[in-house]
């Protein structure tokens, strides 16, 4: 019986931290360099580029159909880690949601692809004209390794 008390006790307090860290502060990043990709052709292409607003959002439209890739242009700006919530896919009214893993500040002049919490590259795929994509950045406040 101590026993099992011993473990959920430890469960809850696991839980606790957990929680803590779950709500970290998340800022939104704003004036992050986003690079937009396009596949076909290969390699892929920068199709569009540009900066995070004060939401840390950044909204690319008018996409031709296709997989789109998401590059973070300079890792040097970022000050702590950055999560990438694809927020928005609208393609004739469907929507869609995906998350990255964390991407931890680097160098200046430094990129990183945007990837899953596997370690694919976060890919998006548009089946017809006219569809748009909207990025949130936001930074976790947590420390995480650099790039080097």
């Amino acid at each position: 019986m101590k026993k099992l008390i011993a473990f959920t006790a430890a469960c809850a307090a696991f839980l606790m931290v957990t929680a803590a860290v779950a709500h970290a502060t998340v800022t939104p990043s704003q004036g992050t360099p986003i690079v937009l990709e396009h596949d076909p052709p290969w390699p892929p292409e920068m199709v569009a580029h540009g900066s995070t607003n004060s939401d840390g959002n950044i909204t690319f439209s008018k996409l031709k159909p296709g997989n789109y890739t998401f590059v973070l242009a300079d890792t040097g700006n970022l000050k702590s880690p950055a999560i990438f919530r694809i927020t928005n896919v609208r393609v004739n009214g469907s929507q869609a949601g995906l998350g990255s893993a964390p991407i931890p500040p680097g160098k200046r002049g430094a990129s990183a692809s945007v990837v899953d919490r596997s370690g694919r590259k976060l890919t998006v795929v548009i089946d017809k004209a006219g569809g748009s994509i909207t990025i949130n950045v936001s930074s976790t406040g947590a420390a995480v390794g650099t790039l080097r």
